[in-house]
């Protein structure tokens, strides 16, 4: 069996340990950005090598910074800011006429065109699902 296939047999008995099971999510996650959808164990090795030296850095990087709140405060720093849910729901009630869709969760692809990567796609689901249109 190819590696590749082992790590998605794997996720599917992997139900009574979650953190092995996300895990293998990011893992395969990884894999599935690869060009190519053919995965050999030669491209699988090379890739988990990868992933162990990526994640030993990141390690060593949270150890130097003093922790990983650090570092994720850190990267923060470099994302723009999130919309508030007050910003979304102000820009849903002026933009968005729900008569023109057929339900309220069409409305998502204009909503998150506007904000781009300042919005998360859940956020704004979650504030569709509590509007009454």
């Amino acid at each position: 069996m190819l590696i590749y296939e082992k790590l998605k047999e794997d996720l599917k008995t992997s139900f009574k340990d979650p953190v092995k099971r996300n895990y293998l999510k990011y893992i395969i996650g990884e894999f599935q950005r690869l060009p190519s959808k053919e995965i050999e164990d030669i491209k699988a090795v090379k890739l988990l090598k990868k992933l162990i030296k990526d994640s030993e850095e990141v390690i060593k990087l949270k150890r130097e910074l003093g922790g990983e709140k650090e570092l994720i405060n850190l990267i923060k720093e470099y994302l723009p800011e999130e919309a508030s849910q007050e910003e979304i729901i102000n820009w849903i009630s002026n933009n968005i006429d729900f008569s023109k869709y057929k339900n309220k969760m069409e409305t998502m692809k204009p909503i998150m065109e506007n904000f781009g990567s300042r919005s998360n796609g859940n956020v704004i689901r979650g504030i569709l699902l509590t509007i009454d249109k």
